[in-house]
């Protein structure tokens, strides 16, 4: 969605893996996936001083196959006090292993430098649930030169509708 503030766009994807080897489970088969995208997101190792998100010794990734585009109607995000004026992560909201979605679940945050004066955020939330695999992608480009969108907000949207979701598939 297009507004006088900022670009946003929603990208679902749900991935039910299929093991087509008689020797490999279903689930198996979608955790190998699933820890293959994670090392392609290139999370960083967690520290000492992460959020209590971190430090699960899960292998969390991106995945994707069959995807449902959507538009986000949210309101713009405006930047605030939880991200830096130049558009980079604090500290507690670095990519990260996330503990309490899925079986095994990650969150990777991103700004584009690209061309634009104005900076895109891209938020990832991943999760796996036996064999199937969530990801939940909101982006979001501000029209305003010189601003980025808040990594705050946009996590904490990324990761209730990812939240929403693996309810869905649990119930």
């Amino acid at each position: 969605m297009e507004s006088s503030d900022a670009t946003d766009h929603l990208l679902v994807d749900l991935e039910r893996v299929v093991s087509y080897d008689n020797s490999v489970s279903d689930d198996n088969q979608a955790q190998a996936l699933f820890a293959e995208a994670q090392t392609a997101a290139h999370l960083p190792a967690p520290s000492e001083s992460a959020t209590s998100d971190a430090g699960s010794s899960a292998t969390p990734g991106d995945a994707a196959s069959a995807s449902a585009t959507a538009s986000s109607s949210s309101s713009p995000s405006s930047s605030s006090s939880s991200s830096p004026s130049d558009g980079s992560t604090p500290a507690d909201l670095q990519p990260r292993v996330l503990d309490d979605l899925g079986d095994e679940a990650f969150l990777n945050d991103v700004v584009s430098s690209s061309g634009s004066a104005a900076r895109q955020r891209t938020v990832t939330v991943a999760f796996r649930t036996s064999n199937v695999i969530v990801t939940v992608e909101y982006e979001e480009q501000p029209t305003t030169i010189g601003t980025a969108p808040d990594s705050k907000e946009m996590q904490d949207r990324a990761r209730n509708l990812a939240a929403e979701l693996a309810e869905a598939l649990a119930g």
